[in-house]
């Protein structure tokens, strides 16, 4: 599922020596700037950029572990902690099917994306 991870936010860049950023706030459809001291809040250097490098084709970027279907993940909470299996299907909504090996067979479980972890090991 695609959130914003910045809801809200629109980042500008701003020289406050030259430009006339007290404007911004009466900008249509700008609530207001962050502000520290009575002057615009920078991010830190480099993050821009650095979610830029992260973007993938669609322009999203992913903040988790990278998941693909296919691959070998361990379950990380709830009862299947620890158990390993194979990412079978990437759902919306944040979950996922996995496959586990339980009592002899390859049972599909769904899980929360948040709740797996790519792994090194073989299915």
């Amino acid at each position: 599922m695609l959130v914003p991870p910045f809801p809200r936010y629109l980042f500008v860049i701003l020289d406050l020596t030259r430009d006339r950023w007290r404007s911004v706030n009466g900008t249509f459809g700008v609530d207001r700037l962050l502000m520290r001291s009575g002057r615009p809040e920078a991010v830190p250097r480099g993050l821009v950029e650095q979610l830029v490098l992260m973007a993938q084709q669609d322009e999203s970027v992913r903040f988790g572990p990278s998941l693909r279907e296919g691959q070998t993940v361990r379950v990380t909470a709830g009862p299947f902690a620890q158990c390993v299996g194979e990412l079978a299907h990437l759902a919306d909504q944040a979950r996922v099917r996995v496959l586990l090996e339980l009592m002899g067979s390859k049972v599909p479980v769904i899980v929360s994306e948040r709740d797996i972890m790519p792994t090194e090991e073989t299915a």
